[in-house]
């Protein structure tokens, strides 16, 4: 993805389970593939955006295209998607308490919340607000890289929906830490929640503090083995967002017949 955005100046718009491709290589190694570029814009245009348009696969498109609360599509949206597919992955096939109805309703409420507003398709509300809460690192997931990568992306991503710090604030801390040790660096980063806040908002601007700390967690020998499946949930048929690629089971009848 950001070999991509950097090398071929193109954002995908549409990060999501579907399109995230993880197979063995000779090896046995592991591997990842983003697939399926038909709906990547070259960065030049992405600023040419029609109102109406929120391209991608509506469980995971961010919540600000959802809510229309930015113009066009940004790398930001991109690498909030990458934290959606991996709540949505985790909630339905990994270890927690969570069950039954009440994991239905989470999923449903946080991934397919969908509205009507002035005539307009809308969403994301419940995304946002699962991430102010804090929700899925509130859920009860077995202890481990896993679990901390989850709670490292959430609050990074619940970031970019409340009001950036004062920039003197941020300044002044800024050359107050130049001058210190590591030590004290560590601590005005716990207790200045302004710095905290300035510091996760930046993680965002670009793709190098997620792919470190994706790196990190891979590292670690503690994740979790078991896969649980738990229940087969699909997008409903007749959710879908102007702009994007249908769902992978719903037909272009289908669609006509919702329009």
């Amino acid at each position: 993805h950001d070999d991509a955005f950097q090398d071929a100046l193109l954002l995908h718009r549409d990060v999501s389970v579907g399109n995230i491709l993880i197979y063995e290589n000779d090896s046995g190694e592991r591997k990842g593939l983003l697939s399926d570029w038909e709906l990547s814009k070259d960065t030049n245009d992405l600023q040419i955006a029609r109102e109406t348009e929120r391209t991608g696969t509506w469980q995971f498109i961010s919540s600000a295209l959802l809510q229309a609360l930015v113009s066009c599509h940004s790398t930001k949206d991109d690498f909030e998607s990458f934290f959606h597919v991996l709540g949505w992955t985790a909630l339905k096939f990994t270890n927690h308490p969570m069950e039954g109805d009440l994991l239905k309703y989470s999923l449903r409420h946080i991934y397919d919340d969908a509205f009507l507003k002035v005539g307009r398709l809308r969403g994301g509300v419940g995304k946002q607000g699962a991430m102010a809460n804090r929700s899925l690192s509130r859920v009860g997931f077995v202890p481990s890289a896993f679990c901390d990568i989850i709670v490292d992306f959430e609050d990074t991503c619940a970031s970019r929906y409340v009001q950036a710090p004062d920039p003197d604030v941020v300044k002044e801390v800024s050359l107050m830490i130049e001058s210190e040790t590591n030590e004290k660096r560590k601590i005005i980063h716990m207790n200045n929640h302004e710095w905290a806040l300035h510091m996760r908002q930046t993680r965002l601007d670009s793709a190098s503090w997620m792919i470190k700390r994706c790196d990190e967690a891979l590292q670690s020998s503690d994740w979790p083995e078991e896969a649980l499946p738990r229940f087969e949930h699909k997008l409903p048929k007749n959710l879908y967002v102007t702009g994007s690629k249908r769902p992978n089971d719903v037909s272009t009848q289908e669609l006509e017949q919702t329009s």
